[in-house]
């Protein structure tokens, strides 16, 4: 029969183990609720600014050894700024460009912004014809209006007010719709999976991923 002692010294020894599987494990579970035992290989990032759609993007790079890019980076690499939003073939161009010489067998990362519909799809259709994206999975995260709001106003470059507005709309007509909701619960188990909501290690130390799109 066990002492007293004995019994708290396996219970306590029993509580570490399991956080030390639950933790050294965190990024092996099994699978996502959609039954995918991994990330997908062809992801686009779907909602408005602010909304943390380039910071999950980058995480998610980081974490999966994947290439992140977009329309900013672009932007910033044509114009030297963000904001600038003329020359948008070159910009797209270059992004496309991006996208289909990155490697394949990890997670290549188109970081979209706008939510409507008739953009959505046609960028479905330049990923497929341009980049060399095979199977598309949107992924789209949860942040409210306000939330992406306040974050826009705290940019250096914040997007003005007016298209804000049209895309808090669309994002919301999104977000009703079987396939807006399929977006937001993928989000949700990848979050849980790769701790989207907490920054790297490699972050935290200020080292630059490889694979990030400039």
């Amino acid at each position: 029969m066990k002492t007293y002692s004995e019994f708290i010294a396996e219970a306590a020894w029993g509580r570490v183990a399991k956080l030390a599987l639950k933790r050294g494990t965190a990024f092996l579970k099994p699978g996502l609720k959609s039954g995918l035992s991994k990330p997908p290989l062809d992801i686009k990032m779907v909602g408005m600014p602010g909304s943390g759609k380039s910071t999950a993007a980058r995480r998610l790079a980081d974490r999966t050894g994947g290439f992140r890019t977009g329309y900013d980076d672009a932007r910033l690499t044509i114009h030297g700024t963000r904001a600038n939003q003329t020359r948008f073939q070159d910009v797209h161009n270059l992004t496309m460009d991006r996208l289909r010489n990155a490697p394949t067998n990890t997670p290549r990362i188109q970081d979209n912004t706008n939510v409507s519909r008739a953009f959505r799809q046609s960028t479905d259709k330049s990923l497929r014809d341009q980049a060399g994206f095979r199977d598309i999975t949107q992924v789209s995260p949860d942040t409210s209006a306000r939330r992406a709001f306040a974050r826009n106003a705290r940019r250096d470059e914040p997007v003005p007010q007016t298209p804000m507005r049209i895309m808090a709309s669309q994002q919301k007509q999104f977000r009703n719709t079987e396939e807006g909701k399929r977006a937001i619960e993928l989000y949700r188990e990848l979050a849980k999976r790769y701790r989207l909501n907490r920054r790297s290690a490699r972050a935290r130390l200020g080292i630059e991923n490889p694979n990030k799109g400039k």
